[in-house]
């Protein structure tokens, strides 16, 4: 990973930030972080870290002087964060990464209180973090809105807004639509021209969250499977009252 910001600092000529992006439920995550910034000292600029609660994050990058951005989906989970540990290492805090749970890509965030076939907009959501970030003397820390950041022309009720404060966005799709873009001219046809009925929340995924995937005839078939599924219970009521032997000591109703 290291050489590839070697790399990229050549490219740059020494000019631009360059940061590193690294799932915190990955395994051995804490380790990689380190390792890397220990081998590219003076190299990345901040580490972006996301897929579960980067509770030791703050403390792994104020080692090395190095600013973190966690990804969060709400107040609360900020919260949380700050409580933690991140209190502790405020002057190193670059930002705060919002990645909304309806429209961001890949696994979403959703809260005990979302509700997932209702997309909301993210404004309330913002201003929550705002005001967690205020309440901690982190009023001036920007937040990056990711998910659904297609034109900045959407968002301009966010930008100079006394209520969301510093403000910044991040592009996903939209870079994966050009030239440069490595992906197949298939992939980028399709993306084009998606609609927003086209992306459907699923629970497929093998981690057990929720995560957001286009439609095709390989999800529809796993829709119309759970679809046709039958409740049981492992002790019987007077719903499930038939017994169904499953093995010789297992039975359900």
């Amino acid at each position: 990973v290291y050489k590839r910001q070697e790399i990229a600092h050549e490219i740059s000529g020494g000019n631009g930030l360059i940061n590193m992006n690294v799932l915190w439920e990955l395994a051995d995550s804490q380790y990689l972080i380190k390792n890397v910034l220990e081998r590219a000292k003076g190299l990345i600029n901040g580490v972006v870290c996301g897929a579960g609660l980067p509770i030791k994050l703050a403390e792994l990058t104020s080692q090395f002087k190095v600013f973190y951005y966690p990804i969060v989906s709400s107040g609360r989970a900020l919260q949380i964060l700050i409580r933690r540990g991140y209190d502790k290492y405020k002057e190193f805090m670059g930002g705060v990464i919002y990645e909304d749970p309806w429209f961001a890509g890949g696994h979403c965030g959703f809260s005990n209180t979302d509700e997932v076939g209702k997309p909301q907009t993210p404004y309330h959501k913002i201003v929550e973090i705002r005001q967690v970030l205020a309440q901690n003397g982190l009023g001036d820390v920007p937040i990056i809105i990711a998910g659904g950041v297609w034109s900045l022309q959407d968002w301009q009720d966010y930008i100079d807004n006394p209520e969301i404060g510093n403000v910044g966005f991040q592009f996903g799709t939209r870079p994966m639509l050009t030239e440069e873009s490595p992906i197949s001219q298939a992939w980028k046809k399709l993306l084009l021209h998606l609609n927003l009925d086209d992306v459907v929340i699923q629970d497929f995924s093998p981690t057990g969250f929720l995560s957001s995937a286009i439609k095709n005839s390989f999800i529809m078939k796993l829709f119309d499977r759970k679809n046709s599924e039958i409740p049981f219970s492992k002790e019987q009521t007077s719903e499930f009252s038939e017994p169904i032997v499953y093995s010789k000591n297992t039975t359900y109703y």
